[in-house]
């Protein structure tokens, strides 16, 4: 298939052609699926080298915030559609596209209340909804004044971030420039929020909003990093929890997701339990990464979130109908010693246990291992499930025994 063919009227083909913005592994998933469903793929990624791109029918290398030239891309390839998943930076830009170009879209008012903090706890504020007293701030002082405010500890982080890039759990007045400093590396307009930390177990909840009302499908307790309490290392997904209220929970999100607007779309939040119940942390208009949204929220609750994402976007979209399993789902991340990797194995047994979803590493011969700092950072992961906890646990051991890292 050339571009030619691509950019002929869509009533000669009778194929929908969707612009995927976002390439890489997270979005390589919604890039199948689309490809499956018989549509035209566009995709874009600012990596030239995005595995999405090869796959795509066209695949071209654009920064993806950057509206205007992905609106470019779209316009020029004539696209019945916009999407993605897995990003928030690409969240505005679908908007964007969509409404530019009159096609099915969440619109860039409800793009920038689940991708800019300061906007989301405005809105849930408004709402009388539980979220940390927070404070935006420009600099140190301003930072630690309101840290001052809200008492020790606070968390500093950019107005719009993922994969906890740039967030600081800081304990001192000490901590505070260097939470500031990290917080604006990656602070796209220069505003930072100092939240108070709410001390207390963590969760996702991960959904869909169709034409009917939002379904919150799927809820993990997620457990963290001893050197880096901000980084997941597990999300454990179950229906229902012997110490906590899922049903409260998914209602609250349900909640959230009304006052913040959204049509239609994937939804990822994150939700912190204190002595007075469940408190938002951030919730964003996309699934939740590796392997959330195109394999657990199906397997937990039978609706494939992603192909129903895509037949929203292309105008077809429905309401549908969850069938929950009684399982238990992990996503875990293995943990490496630091220091250089001659060799890896075991990771093709891993991947041909059947009780595993699917797994994946980020080390390789040659590479470096260095603590996880972020999402990104992490060394690799696998998902898996169980009918029981017990059984869940004995089988995250046995697979972080099977993969084997040697040191140079």
């Amino acid at each position: 298939m050339t571009a030619d063919d691509i950019t002929a009227p869509h009533s000669a083909s009778g194929r929908r052609r969707v612009l995927i913005v976002g390439a890489g592994p997270l979005q390589v998933p919604l890039i199948e699926r689309a490809l499956c469903a018989g549509h035209v793929v566009v995709a874009i990624d600012g990596d030239p080298a995005a595995p999405g791109l090869a796959l795509a029918d066209v695949g071209i290398s654009v920064d993806t915030s950057d509206p205007e030239a992905a609106l470019a891309v779209a316009q020029q390839h004539a696209v019945d559609a916009a999407a993605s998943d897995a990003s928030d930076v690409a969240v505005p830009t679908v908007a964007f596209v969509a409404e530019r170009m009159g096609l099915p879209g969440i619109g860039r008012d409800v793009a920038t209340a689940f991708t800019d903090k300061l906007v989301m706890r405005t809105v849930c504020v408004a709402a009388d909804l539980p979220c940390p007293r927070f404070a935006e701030v420009a600099d140190v002082g301003e930072a630690a004044a309101a840290a001052q405010a809200f008492g020790w500890p606070v968390v500093v982080k950019p107005r719009r971030s993922q994969a906890s890039k740039g967030v600081t759990l800081v304990a001192a007045p000490e901590g505070v420039g260097p939470a500031v400093a990290e917080a604006q590396r990656y602070a796209r307009n220069g505003s930072l929020l100092v939240e108070e930390y709410v001390d207390g177990p963590e969760f996702t909840v991960e959904g869909f909003k169709g034409t009917g009302a939002h379904r919150s499908l799927a809820v993990s307790r997620k457990s963290h990093y001893a050197h880096r309490p901000m980084v997941a290392n597990r999300l454990v997904y179950s229906r229902e929890s012997d110490e906590y209220d899922y049903a409260e929970l998914r209602a609250l999100n349900d909640r959230v997701v009304a006052a913040l607007g959204l049509p239609f779309g994937i939804t990822h939040a994150e939700y912190r339990h204190s002595g007075d119940g469940f408190k938002l942390i951030e919730i964003a208009a996309r699934g939740g990464g590796l392997r959330i949204s195109s394999h657990i929220v199906p397997r937990l609750s039978g609706v494939d979130v992603q192909t129903e994402l895509l037949a929203c976007a292309t105008g077809a979209g429905g309401d549908p109908t969850p069938e929950y399993q009684e399982l238990r789902v992990a996503l875990d991340f293995f943990d490496f010693a630091p220091g250089r990797v001659a060799r890896v194995s075991g990771l093709e047994a891993v991947i041909a246990r059947p009780d595993v979803l699917d797994a994946g590493l980020s080390v390789a011969p040659g590479k470096e291992i260095l603590p996880a700092a972020d999402d990104t950072t992490r060394h690799g992961y696998f998902v898996h499930e169980a009918v029981s906890a017990d059984a869940l646990e004995r089988a995250a051991a046995e697979i972080k025994g099977t993969v084997v890292v040697d040191y140079e």
